[in-house]
């Protein structure tokens, strides 16, 4: 069984997407909601997710910023954003977190 995380700051999408995975996607059995970018890295490496959904635009800190903060990425990345110009960045990220 897996363990999820959902970094977003809009309390709103975090709560959608987090019952979203609790009705279709049964192999995720706990799922943890940070809306504080400041707050993710910590709870990375407190909850250490299988899978962590990511918000890219946030205010303090964005995506990118909050992934250079974990040094041994033991999990995989699903983007979540709505702006589509941060698509080759994200890209470029997931190839490095192979």
């Amino acid at each position: 069984m897996l363990k999820a995380l959902i970094i977003d700051d809009e309390t709103r999408a975090s709560g959608i997407l987090e019952l979203m995975i609790e009705r279709f996607v049964p192999e995720i059995e706990r799922t943890w909601c940070c809306n504080d970018a400041r707050q993710a890295a910590g709870l990375i490496h407190e909850v250490k997710p299988d899978l962590v959904f990511l918000d890219i635009r946030m205010p303090y800190q964005d995506g990118f910023e909050v992934l250079n903060q974990i040094r041994e990425r033991r999990f995989k990345v699903i983007f979540t954003t709505a702006y589509h110009e941060y698509t080759l960045q994200a890209i470029r990220i997931q190839n490095l977190i192979k």
